[in-house]
């Protein structure tokens, strides 16, 4: 689902929190910084370490940051974030999935689709269509629960839907891609190797659920149970129980989502438990 942060100027980067947000989101990184009056991108970058050694030297300035999951286009730097609204003076990132056609190109995300055939025609007309009130509530009306943030050459910044991230030390997520894995409440350490057995048929309960304490074994339990459900199941389960149980919380946090609200997220919830279903449990 991606991660855009806003860094203002003079805040120190978490590099854990950006770490993290690269681990699980791997399609490629790329940042804005505010620069002399100017907005520069450097973006294409497929390995933590290429990101963080182009960024440190900017890590001071006005900036925007883009972790992707890619969900149209090619994986490839053309489709990495940031993109260029106005030349030098205005750039944008985005987190979430566009409704829109992206049938005139698939080789393009649907952010570049609607980068060319929106935001760009409006800064046209007004080049500052992006902190205008009037402007802004159209906007995010129409992007629903999608995230757009701005740059500007000045180090300025706006954010469409910015209360759908959250200010974490003085910097904006747009969702929690940039924490701790949740995993299964209170034993990450056995996830992956636990993880693993899923791949056979019948998981072993060997020396590392051993090593388990009764809460945990509990959790593997859940998992196993996880693993055997189809993806119906389990949101039926998700929409009847909410997320107060411990067994629905496990299980909907293996899939890397936040909590089940209602069943007008169905059809998001529905995404996240194909994805799961389908990779066994890769994006815990």
């Amino acid at each position: 689902m991606c991660l855009a942060i806003v860094k203002p100027l003079g805040v120190v980067p978490n590099w854990r929190h950006l770490e993290n947000g690269f681990k699980k989101n791997k399609d490629g990184a790329g940042f804005a910084v505010a620069v002399n009056g100017r907005v520069e991108s450097h973006k294409g970058f497929f390995t933590f370490a290429e990101f963080r050694a182009a960024f440190e030297p900017h890590c001071r300035r006005a900036a925007l940051i883009h972790f992707r999951w890619a969900t149209h286009g090619k994986v490839d730097g053309t489709n990495c974030h940031p993109f260029t609204v106005i030349k030098d003076r205005l750039a944008v990132i985005h987190n979430g999935v566009l409704n829109i056609s992206t049938d005139d190109d698939k080789s393009k995300s649907d952010t570049q689709h609607f980068v060319e055939k929106v935001l760009r025609p409006m800064a046209k007309s007004d080049s500052k269509f992006h902190r205008r009130p009037h402007m802004q509530f159209l906007g995010e009306a129409a992007i629903s629960g999608n995230k757009l943030a701005f740059l500007e050459g000045t180090g300025q910044h706006t954010i469409w839907n910015e209360k759908s991230g959250a200010w974490v030390q003085k910097i904006w997520y747009s969702n929690d891609g940039y924490a701790e894995p949740k995993a299964f409440l209170g034993f990450s350490e056995f996830t992956t190797p636990l993880l693993e057995r899923l791949e056979m048929e019948e998981p072993k309960k060997d020396d590392v659920y051993d090593a388990l304490t009764p809460e945990q074994r509990g959790h593997w339990n859940d998992l196993i149970d996880i693993h055997n459900k189809d993806e119906d199941e389990l949101e039926d389960i998700v929409l009847a129980e909410g997320a107060d149980s411990l067994h629905t919380h496990n299980m909907w946090l293996s899939t890397g989502g936040g909590e089940p609200e209602s069943k007008k997220r169905r059809s998001k919830q529905k995404t996240w438990w194909g994805t799961f279903h389908k990779d066994k449990g890769a994006r815990v």
